[in-house]
Order: C-alpha cells, then structure tokens, then sequence
C-alpha cells in the first residue's frame, strides 16, 4: 500500500440534472443545451403554435405544474371548483404527431 499512499483519491459527485425553467423540478433539458446544438433542422418548435397557445389558453385558469414545450405536455396541478368542493380535477395536454 505504500505505492499508493500518495493518490489524491476523491469521492464521486455526480452532476446536478438540469433544472425546469417553468416548475423548477429536476428533469428535463437546460436551456443551454438549445443554445448549444449546432445541428438544427427546423428553427420553430416540434408542436403546433395554434395547439400550443390554445392548450394554455383552456388551462389557463389552473396552475401549471409541468410544462414542455419540445416535448408537447401541459400539465396542471390539481384544481378544485368552489361550487363543488368534493370533486378535483387535473388537466393533461399531450401534442401527438405523426
């Protein structure tokens, strides 16, 4: 053990996983990673805007819990109406391409 008594051994860190800009929830992609991605093939969004502005629109009276653009989800965190306090609902909005 004397040979590798002068080893700087640290332990391992693991990287930090990129932060949502919208919830602050780990997951995702950093916005960095956009700006660095050199092979771009179309210079808009993969959803459709129309869908996409529409789909906030009708949730835009509850509270985001998670939102993502490039992967086409919009979903709320739960909601309960004033006149009915025993019924909760949660909206979930999937962009499907084909």
């Amino acid at each position: 053990m004397a040979a590798c008594s002068n080893l700087d051994i640290k332990p391992y860190k693991p990287e930090p996983e990129p932060v949502s800009v919208f919830t602050g929830k780990p997951g995702g992609m950093a916005i960095s990673d956009f700006a660095l991605e050199e092979d771009k093939s179309t210079d808009s969004l993969p959803v459709n805007a129309l869908l996409w502005r529409a789909a906030l629109d009708i949730a835009s009276f509850v509270p985001l819990d998670d939102v993502d653009t490039f992967g086409g989800t919009i979903v709320t965190e739960w909601y309960q109406l004033g006149a009915t306090p025993d019924r909760r609902l949660k909206l979930a909005f999937f962009y499907c391409w084909s």
